[in-house]
């Protein structure tokens, strides 16, 4: 499934260097990840997580994920578990985080 920028990210414009960017990994990962090597995946993982971590910092919430396209519960618990495991962190220091108010 191959979508465009502009019905996935209305706050970027789109002639702007980053929505040139995102269209082109649509485009590159199409309906498998065959176009993206790992390292250049992770890479991009890695960079959206801080951006997205940096805005709710700045008090600023919204979903990690569009709107529009769907994230299975089971995509939702492979990937929460492999953040998890590459920050070395057990579910029980997560939820010991999150009762004490994590302060995102």
């Amino acid at each position: 499934m191959s979508t465009s920028i502009e019905t996935l990210s209305k706050p970027v414009k789109p002639d702007s260097k980053l929505a040139s960017a995102i269209d082109r990994v649509t485009a590159a990962l199409g309906d498998d990840d065959a176009g993206i090597s790992a390292e250049a995946l992770a890479l991009l993982l890695t960079q959206a997580t801080r951006c997205y971590v940096q805005r709710l910092q700045q008090g600023e919430y919204f979903s990690p994920f569009h709107p529009d396209i769907e994230i299975t519960a089971t995509e939702a618990m492979i990937l929460s578990t492999e953040v998890l495991k590459s920050a070395d962190l057990q579910l029980f220091e997560l939820g010991m985080w999150q009762s004490m108010g994590s302060p995102t």
